[in-house]
């Protein structure tokens, strides 16, 4: 598995790749999501499936760098960024 800063990265290309990244949420770990390899009509369903998750736990989603990057962050972790 790829990192980024000791921040793992995901590569979700359909909506079930992003069911498998729930235990981050769980756990209170960042994730980076690369959407890079996305299927184009999975996008939205992805983003909008993991919004909701950690909206549930308190957690926050950021886009680091629109057409590539995600981060999901436990509650209280805060990053800067340039998006």
């Amino acid at each position: 598995m790829d990192a980024i800063d000791g921040i793992k990265v995901v590569y979700p290309e359909i909506l079930d790749d992003a069911r498998d990244y729930l235990s981050y949420i769980r756990k209170d770990e960042p994730v980076i999501i690369s959407i890079e390899q996305c299927q184009e009509d999975e996008l939205d369903k992805i983003i909008a499936f993991l919004s909701g998750a950690v909206e549930m736990v308190g957690a926050k989603i950021t886009l680091l760098e629109k057409g590539k990057y995600y981060i999901i962050l436990p509650e209280g972790v805060e990053i800067e960024t340039d998006a």
